[in-house]
């Protein structure tokens, strides 16, 4: 019985070598393996770990639609931003309120970060991120500010 073929494996074409730009007299491992166990799995696309983990149905908004209304979510922006919070969608409401809930209005009592001014540290925050271009508060990337002219 011949296994069945997936529209997305693409067979190796024998009159074109196996090798890869480190060692030519050689096929990468990659090819080898999937050759030597081939199944459908073996070609498939490679999707990122959050597709497989159901995460991305959390992600979009449509999921957050019952709990936070839009007039919710304009109105917390709003008062967010005024204290220096830069919240981008419901989710991140969401997460926002339970990071207030765990430390406190603005992450005050955070064990380890400390929040800075106004204008200043995290684009996303005002928290203390140095010369990293991730906030591991909030999540921003790119996290630093643009310099002002």
């Amino acid at each position: 019985m011949a296994w069945p073929v997936h529209p997305l494996y693409e067979p190796h074409d024998p009159s074109r070598p196996l090798t890869t730009p480190h060692d030519p007299s050689r096929p990468p491992l990659q090819v080898v393996l999937r050759e030597a166990y081939d199944t459908i799995a073996s070609w498939r696309r490679k999707d990122p770990i959050e597709v497989g983990s159901g995460v991305t149905v959390i992600s979009h908004d449509a999921y957050w639609a019952d709990l936070i209304s839009d007039a919710e979510l304009h109105e917390a922006k709003a008062e967010a931003l005024a204290r220096g919070f830069v919240l981008k969608d419901k989710e991140h409401l969401a997460n926002f309120r339970a990071f207030e809930q765990a430390f406190g209005p603005g992450g005050a009592a955070h064990p380890t970060k400390r929040r800075l001014g106004l204008g200043l540290g995290c684009a996303g925050c005002c928290f203390e991120i140095g010369e990293a271009t991730f906030c591991e508060v909030c999540g921003a990337y790119p996290a630093q500010r643009q310099a002002q002219k």
